[in-house]
């Protein structure tokens, strides 16, 4: 099993789509901190929240992450690589496994990697400018591990997804139009019931204490981790059904 996740993240590693996503995903958050750090008054950058409000845009690395394994597991199917990888590995579980389990992986990754980012502009930022520096203060650690955990059952899910639709077209247009348009048009009509729904359990999941119209932390991650569960599953019956060749 160790073998087949390394041999799913190497996959990512020289995909060239994830390197494209990856740096546009840098440059965001690169541009987005820095112009928040040097162009807002430096009143409003004195407390804890208002400079870890800096770090606001590694709130969609849950969405890279979701993307990025959509697209690896669906290139598979698109450049006809699963089928040397079912060769090599016939018990379609471990395939479907491995794949959800790199991308979980990936995702925590490109979270950390996210967030040095922004902590390192964010933090030259308030030095330029002389502002006392409480980056670290606070709720930090929660926040971050929020995140960690939401950007690893982002990849998850992604994965999990990619594998069981196969269509990387469709399932990427698919998936980004219901979590950004699907869910806040549910979440306005049916606000309760759509705090279950993947989008609003990955939001739960770092917003740690709820909110309006979102469940709790441990709720918003159970519900995730059933929907990871339930498209895990949906993959692997799928790909036992299915001819590849």
């Amino acid at each position: 099993m160790i073998r087949l996740v390394n041999a799913e993240l190497m996959k990512l590693r020289t995909t060239r789509a994830t390197f494209w996503l990856l740096a546009a995903l840098a440059f965001g958050i690169f541009l987005s901190v820095l112009l928040i750090g040097l162009l807002v008054k430096p009143s409003a950058l004195d407390s804890v929240d208002n400079q870890q409000g800096l770090l606001g845009p590694g709130i969609v690395v849950p969405l890279f992450a979701l993307v990025i394994g959509i697209i690896i597991s669906t290139g598979e199917f698109r450049h006809g690589t699963i089928t040397p990888t079912l060769l090599a590995t016939p018990q379609r579980a471990l395939v479907v496994g491995a794949k959800v389990v790199a991308g979980a992986i990936f995702g925590a990754i490109l979270l950390v990697a996210g967030e040095a980012l922004a902590l390192a502009v964010a933090a030259f930022a308030l030095a330029v400018r002389g502002i006392p520096i409480h980056l670290f203060d606070g709720r930090f650690w929660s926040i971050l591990g929020g995140l960690l955990g939401a950007c690893a059952l982002g990849g998850a899910l992604g994965a999990a997804i990619g594998t069981a639709f196969r269509n990387q077209s469709a399932t990427l247009i698919v998936s980004i139009l219901w979590l950004l348009v699907g869910e806040n048009v549910l979440r306005g009509f049916f606000p309760g019931q759509a705090s279950y729904l993947p989008g609003s359990a990955l939001i739960a999941v770092f917003a740690l204490d709820g909110g309006e119209a979102l469940l709790h932390l441990w709720a918003g991650v159970a519900v995730a981790l059933g929907y990871v569960a339930l498209f895990t599953a949906a993959a692997w019956v799928l790909l036992s059904r299915r001819d590849v060749s």
